[in-house]
């Protein structure tokens, strides 16, 4: 008989603790909405710095040119978004192409997949060799981003890296 009691007791102990014991869920306010992210960059392609060491002089048109692939530069791109290209001027400082200093003028064109840099003087004449002389950065900013920034100064070196957070 005892041990029924210790087994019923034992039973109801059991069910008491299964049956009584209910979680329950409690919920506080909704909280505030948060803060809009900074604008990120993705999809967004900068360059490391690059030395064009291969320009190929043509007597022909007085200019050198060198021509490197980017498969960034896609045809969304070529259609919508923007292709920026600065050259250093060995100090730091980043000047958008094209440029030209005294009678020297350095430009580039882009296409599907690349661009070629075009290095000639104003004045007609032969300009120096620049193979190993010129560094220049690429940013390839797709549509999205171009229209999600719409006041942007993509000429400014300094505004580009800052707004799409990228680095120097």
């Amino acid at each position: 008989m005892k041990t029924a009691i210790k087994t019923m007791l034992g039973i109801l102990l059991t069910l008491s603790i299964t049956v009584g014991c209910k979680k329950e869920s409690i919920k506080g306010e909704k909280g505030d909405i948060g803060a809009t992210g900074a604008t990120g960059s993705a999809n967004v392609i900068s360059s490391n710095t690059i030395l064009i060491n291969n320009f190929f002089y043509y007597s022909s048109l007085k200019e050198y040119q060198a021509s490197l692939s980017l498969p960034a530069i896609t045809q969304e791109v070529l259609d919508k978004g923007v292709v920026i290209m600065y050259i250093s001027d060995g100090s730091g400082t980043w000047y958008p192409l094209p440029y030209t200093d005294g009678t020297t003028t350095l430009n580039y064109q882009f296409k599907l997949g690349g661009f070629t840099i075009i290095y000639f003087n104003n004045n007609g004449s032969m300009p120096t060799n620049p193979n190993n002389l010129i560094k220049i950065r690429v940013v390839v900013i797709p549509p999205a981003i171009v229209k999600a920034n719409p006041n942007a100064n993509w000429k400014d070196y300094n505004s580009t890296m800052s707004l799409m957070n990228l680095k120097n």
